[in-house]
């Protein structure tokens, strides 16, 4: 059934188009190189589109794994430095030093929180971005 409902095409098969779009429904924001990654993976018989006996094995995908974990760890990322944000979305040196040096399970010392933050871009007012951490930290 849930095969049926992607294979927009009724062709009998998933395009890469069509498992874009059922991973992005599983929660997960794979870029299209991934989905290429994931197609070939599990495109046994190497015709270009997944057929249903290919389809069952996506579940087990190593690829689909990883992109999960990463998934999970950028949305946690998200939540860490976007509870730091000030009213206009941005944040202060100060207070990234101090998430990294002092909260979490894998802590930063002083120098290693302030050479990650000397790898970001800040704005005139030494401020920054928290997309620009969640990208350097899920490389």
């Amino acid at each position: 059934e849930t095969f049926k409902k992607f294979d927009t095409d009724c062709g009998g098969t998933i395009d890469s188009k069509e498992l874009g779009k059922l991973v992005r429904v599983l929660g997960l924001n794979p870029s299209d190189e991934e989905i290429e990654i994931l197609k070939n993976e599990i495109d046994k018989d190497g015709s270009g589109e997944i057929e249903f006996k290919e389809f069952l094995t996506m579940m087990n995908s190593k690829t689909l794994r990883k992109m999960q974990v990463l998934d999970d760890r950028e949305s946690r990322l998200r939540t860490a430095f976007g509870r730091l944000e000030q009213p206009d979305g941005l944040i202060s040196r100060e207070a990234i030093i101090n998430l990294v040096t002092r909260r979490g399970k894998m802590t930063m010392t002083m120098t290693e929180a302030h050479e990650m933050c000397n790898r970001v871009p800040q704005d005139r007012e030494g401020k920054y971005k928290k997309e620009d951490f969640v990208k350097l930290l899920t490389k």
